[in-house]
């Protein structure tokens, strides 16, 4: 039974400390995402950070850039320390302005989760307790590779798959959901990402979509039942994917990429996407993406939360999605054995209980306070860089 604790109490409140780290957890083994051909990634780098309240209560936040220790521990830690933990708003801009240090902001509401003795989403609206996963493969493999995931991931309880699009062939494209929707039928549902929304100097050329393809491809996709294709276009092609969310009925997602509570805000009234799919580690903070939600909300569109980066990201976006009503998905990468729960959900064993799906393929959201979720301190010391 949830009791919030003493108002009077609560309103004292002060941020006692502020505690930033650099990690690096190792990759077993190595692996070659989608989107950076040529690419061998070894590791995955965090900023990890532990904020202590006046009364002993300690809240958990991440990002999964390293740089951000730095700024945290030589602006943000004196500038926080001593003020009080309920004054969310007020720090908005400062943590904007140092470069969107969201993870701060996640460790606040932790805190806050814990004091008032309350689960986030019980705070913020409670809309619902579980949410529909989406496993969401990364590495770059063989269609007949992914036919044989689809139907493993089908026997775990997943309902729902995210495929990337990275052949050179646009056929090649077309036949991968194909022979996936051949081998599911209707027991999983399809969702597609082209990561085009990006450009990045890699090793080996990337196939770069243009607006053609990505109409013919939409097309495709929708007679095969493809809930959403995500990422068709590079993000400053804004007329073009305003062109294509009006000449195709399956549904544009995108949003990762873009940052700001203005550049967010502005995908929306402009019906740039008709899914956003922005991360509270980097795009904007929990509380700033309620906000775009919500606009979300009124104009008719889903809010469906880039994947969090980890554990700490993911337990913070599952308690966002579940206390609003247009978040039907949650994304989780699970690509065995590049990326498995234990190392990447569960951060190499950091997150002592990362997310897991239940037989119907949902994730309930911890009736735990704050985010619930349990970090192993000595963990990270091993991957302190």
């Amino acid at each position: 039974m949830i009791t919030l604790q003493n108002s009077e109490c609560n309103s004292k409140v002060k941020i006692k400390s502020v505690e930033a780290v650099e990690i690096e957890i190792p990759y077993n083994p190595p692996f070659s995402p989608a989107w950076a051909p040529g690419v061998e990634q070894r590791s995955r780098g965090y900023t990890v950070v532990k904020l202590t309240t006046t009364d002993g209560i300690v809240g958990w936040g991440a990002s999964a850039r390293r740089n951000e220790a730095q700024i945290i521990n030589k602006i943000i830690k004196p500038y926080l320390e001593g003020k009080e933990l309920f004054a969310t708003e007020q720090y908005i801009k400062k943590l904007r302005v140092e470069g969107g240090i969201w993870c701060i902001e996640i460790a606040i509401w932790d805190a806050i989760g814990k004091t008032l003795n309350v689960p986030l989403y019980r705070l913020w609206g409670g809309y619902k307790d579980k949410i529909l996963a989406y496993a969401s493969v990364v590495q770059a493999s063989s269609i007949e590779k992914r036919v044989e995931d689809a139907l493993k991931f089908l026997e775990l309880g997943f309902r729902a798959i995210k495929l990337r699009a990275h052949y050179w062939d646009m056929k090649d494209d077309i036949l991968l959901v194909e022979k996936v929707r051949e081998a599911v039928g209707d027991r999983m549902e399809i969702m597609v990402d082209a990561n085009q929304a990006f450009d990045q100097i890699t090793p080996l050329p990337d196939p770069k979509w243009d607006y053609r393809r990505a109409k013919t491809t939409a097309l495709e996709y929708q007679k095969l039942d493809v809930v959403w294709l995500e990422e068709p276009l590079p993000k400053h092609c804004i007329k073009e994917l305003q062109k294509l969310c009006e000449e195709v009925d399956i549904l544009i997602a995108g949003g990762e990429v873009n940052k700001g509570l203005y550049e967010l805000a502005h995908l929306v009234e402009w019906d740039i996407y008709d899914i956003l799919q922005p991360d509270a580690t980097g795009c904007e903070g929990l509380s700033q993406l309620k906000k775009i939600a919500a606009l979300c909300e009124v104009k008719n569109k889903w809010f469906i939360p880039h994947h969090g980066m980890g554990g700490i990201g993911l337990y913070a976006h599952l308690h966002l999605c579940c206390s609003i009503p247009n978040s039907p998905y949650i994304e989780y990468i699970y690509d065995p054995p590049y990326r498995t729960i234990e190392d990447y959900l569960g951060m190499g064993g950091i997150v002592v209980n990362p997310p897991r799906i239940d037989k119907e393929g949902y994730i309930h959201v911890p009736e735990t306070p704050g985010l619930g979720v349990e970090i192993d301190e000595k963990a990270i010391q091993k991957y302190i860089v």
